[in-house]
C-alpha cells in the first residue's frame, strides 16, 4: 500500500509521533473535479482547537493531486503568494478542509502537491526537504504488517503527555491501525492489550464485534466497519488531531 507515497513524503519530517497515509481520499461533493489522489502526514504535540473545528498541531499534511487539478484553496488565491521557497509559492490563509480558528501555512508545488502546517519553518523546511520513505517509516516498523489492500494505514508512538478528551484514542504504546475492504474492517495491531481509549473508540465505530488473530507475534484486532464511513476522518482522529464538532 505505502510505495506509491515516496514522492509525497519527501516533505514529510521524520521522528514525529504520528504518521498517516490515505490512498482513498474523500472527495468533496460540491468539488466534482477534486483530483485527490492520496495524502500522507507526519504530526506531533496535538492541540484541542478553541472553538469548533481542528486544534493546532506541530507536522505537515501533503495532498497529492492528478496533472491538471488543483486544489480550490489554491484556486481562489488571486493575491501574490506570502513568500517563496526553493521555487514553490506560500501563502497563509485558512484551508478549506482543516476548519481552524488560525489559518495556515500552504504550498502549492509541481502542479501536484498541496502542503500545508501552522508552522511556516516548519513548512519552509519541507519545501527544501528530500525525505525518503524508508527513513520516515523507520520509526514505525509495524507498519510492515499493513495489507496491500489497505486503504489507510496510521502509526503512533506513545503520547504519555497527552489527554483522552471528547473520546480522543490516546496510545500508551506503539500501534499501527487501518482500514482494509472485503470485508470493510478497521484493524489495530498491539502488543499490549489496547489502552482504553483506543479500544472504546474503535467500539464506537464498530457495527458488529471484534475478532482476534495474531500475525508475526503481533495481536491484531479487527472491528467491522460500515461501508459509508468517513475514513479519512478516521485517520485523522487515530493519528492524534483533536477535533470538536
Amino acid at each position: 500500500m505505502l510505495e506509491p507515497f515516496a514522492d509525497a513524503a519527501r516533505f514529510l519530517p521524520v521522528d514525529l509521533e504520528s504518521v498517516a497515509f490515505s490512498a482513498a481520499p474523500y472527495q468533496l461533493p460540491e468539488e466534482p473535479t477534486d483530483g485527490r489522489i492520496r495524502w500522507a502526514l507526519a504530526a506531533a504535540r496535538f492541540e484541542p482547537p478553541e472553538d469548533i473545528g481542528v486544534g493546532r498541531f506541530h507536522g505537515v499534511v501533503v495532498v497529492e493531486y492528478r496533472p491538471g487539478t488543483q486544489p480550490i484553496d489554491v484556486g481562489r488565491q488571486d493575491r501574490r503568494p506570502d513568500a517563496v521557497v526553493a521555487g514553490a509559492p506560500l501563502w497563509r490563509d485558512h484551508i478549506s478542509d482543516m476548519r481552524t480558528d488560525e489559518a495556515m501555512w500552504f504550498a502549492w508545488v509541481e502542479d501536484r502537491f498541496f502542503v500545508y502546517s501552522f508552522d511556516r519553518p516548519l513548512l519552509e523546511t519541507a519545501m527544501q526537504r528530500r525525505t525518503r520513505l524508508a527513513d520516515l517509516l523507520a520509526p514505525f516498523p509495524e507498519m510492515e504488517l499493513v495489507p496491500g489492500s489497505a486503504t489507510h494505514a496510521v502509526a503512533v508512538q506513545p503520547r504519555p503527555a497527552d489527554r483522552t478528551y471528547w473520546g480522543r484514542p490516546v496510545p500508551d504504546q506503539p500501534l499501527v491501525t487501518w482500514v482494509q475492504r472485503t470485508p470493510t474492517q478497521l484493524a489495530v495491531a498491539h502488543r499490549l492489550p489496547l489502552p482504553p481509549s483506543w479500544r472504546a473508540f474503535c467500539e464506537r465505530q464498530a457495527v458488529g464485534s471484534a475478532s482476534a488473530r495474531t500475525i508475526d507475534g503481533w495481536q491484531v484486532t479487527a472491528y467491522p466497519l460500515a461501508e459509508d464511513e468517513h475514513f479519512d476522518f478516521l485517520a485523522f482522529l487515530l493519528a492524534g488531531f483533536a477535533v470538536f464538532l
